[in-house]
């Protein structure tokens, strides 16, 4: 349907632009982390050659799969039922609905979990690829758009029709690509795929002769890993956003023990006693029940480094303000937990409550975030620096039409006005309101209490209400 009734449809709904570039990227990640079920992963060879033709843009949808060769894993898996399942489980996991199909080709494969029946289709040992795919239609062959329309207007819709008739036929009237096409489906003609490379596992290790017991011991060994791998991130440009702590040793009663820690930061730094700091209480409360024979700091998340040039003017000194923005932020997350902590983000709103959201840090940044948090933010003169998150209602007098207030009552106290400038006319955003909506014009003063406080004030247009909106510092 078009946009705009999706839209009127479902209001709620988000809608970003296409970009079939970051679609690629992402099936790709998604790729890699299919490395777990088989040694050999692709994308589909169609998608492939369209992003080295950079054409995406007219790729067909169906294109963006994953191809798994999990040929000698059955004893791994238990069955080929189970290995579905869990693929399956693990991509609902990540809001993704995957339709899954195990045969003996890439092609039959590739019909199957486009086109046919069951979310899940596996050809039995006993059964023949012909009789697999004999029922799907001919669309299922991954063939040219002409073809399948040349197809149909014969009448041939489904694949069984195809292999009833001469295959010298076949390839006169409709080309070699649909005898290529079937060959590879059935299996008589062989077809690669190009297998994606694991992500390089960026780790440090150290082992010990003779076991560590002092605790204080084994944490100088655990931050003198952690300095070698931020040197190793350093030299090759990256930076990593996780890092997991695996100690392992035996118990007082000689029994092998594995403990591990997961550490999240919000980016590495050069600052190494920062962190040392925020590593300090984590290990400290790290459980060890005997003698540590070996450390393992294995680092995840890990992405390149995008140096920022600093401002001309002032390059220490902005240099400082960044790295301790990210030493704090290391800080609440490394105590508070990721999830606990959140940005504030601006938002394109004149009215001062929706100028600005929260929410969660992300993972990992992308690039266009990144970019985006380099650019300095055009902060106005004329607003407060802390905005209340809901406006509070306060009593005020003042002289009518746009006076501002000469006295004002706020939290249960008396405020006298020492000095004020406005008004200032902020209208509500007609585009937002909905039916029964009751959003009105807001007459806004700038105003200094007999405390020495500057605040932000506003008076309701329509019923003669004033509240506070924000303070200055």
């Amino acid at each position: 349907m078009p946009l705009p009734l999706a839209k009127a449809l479902c209001p709620t709904a988000l809608v970003l632009p296409f970009d079939p570039h970051k679609n690629f990227s992402a099936l790709q990640k998604l790729a890699v982390r299919a490395l777990q079920f088989s040694p050999l992963v692709s994308l589909d060879s169609e998608l492939l050659r369209a992003n080295k033709n950079k054409s995406l843009e007219s790729a067909d949808g169906l294109l963006s799969g994953i191809l798994l060769d999990i040929s000698g894993t059955e004893k791994l898996h238990g069955s080929e039922r189970l290995l579905a399942e869990k693929i399956s489980a693990r991509f609902a996991k990540l809001s993704i609905q995957a339709r899954i199909a195990v045969a003996p080709t890439i092609g039959a494969a590739w019909a199957l979990s486009r086109f046919g029946s069951d979310v899940i289709q596996i050809v039995p040992t006993g059964k023949s690829i012909r009789e697999a795919i004999a029922d799907l239609p001919v669309e299922a062959l991954r063939l040219p758009a002409e073809s399948v329309t040349a197809l149909h207007a014969l009448g041939i819709h489904a694949i069984a029709s195809l292999l009833r008739l001469p295959s010298r036929q076949l390839g006169i009237r409709f080309g070699t690509k649909l005898l290529e096409r079937l060959d590879q489906a059935c299996g008589t003609l062989q077809e690669n795929f190009e297998a994606v490379q694991a992500p390089e596992l960026i780790r440090a290790l150290r082992r010990f002769e003779e076991p560590l017991i002092q605790h204080e011991t084994i944490k100088v060994a655990t931050l003198y890993l952690f300095q070698q791998m931020f040197k190793e991130l350093a030299a090759k440009r990256k930076k990593a956003g996780c890092f997991t702590i695996i100690v392992e040793g035996r118990d007082q009663e000689s029994l092998p023990f594995q403990r591990s820690k997961q550490v999240s930061l919000n980016t590495t730094t050069k600052n190494f006693q920062h962190i040392a700091s925020v590593l300090d209480p984590l290990l400290s409360n790290l459980v060890i029940p005997g003698g540590v024979h070996a450390l393992l700091v294995v680092a995840y998340d890990v992405e390149r480094a995008h140096e920022q040039q600093s401002d001309f003017l002032s390059p220490t000194d902005l240099h400082f303000l960044v790295q301790s923005g990210h030493e704090f932020l290391n800080s609440l997350i490394t105590r508070l937990g990721k999830e606990r902590v959140s940005l504030v983000q601006f938002q394109d709103s004149h009215i001062p409550e929706r100028s600005f959201a929260y929410r969660a840090l992300p993972a990992r940044y992308a690039q266009e975030e990144r970019q985006a948090a380099a650019q300095p933010q055009a902060l106005s003169l004329g607003r407060p620096p802390y905005l209340l998150r809901r406006p509070e209602l306060i009593t005020a007098l003042s002289m009518l039409p746009d006076r501002p207030p000469v006295r004002l009552r706020w939290k249960g106290k008396e405020l006298g006005i020492l000095q004020a400038s406005g008004p200032e006319r902020i209208s509500p955003e007609w585009w937002h309101l909905h039916s029964g909506a009751q959003e009105h014009e807001r007459e806004y003063f700038k105003v200094q209490d007999h405390l020495g406080r500057w605040l932000w004030v506003f008076r309701d247009r329509r019923n003669m209400q004033w509240f506070v909106q924000g303070l200055w510092g």
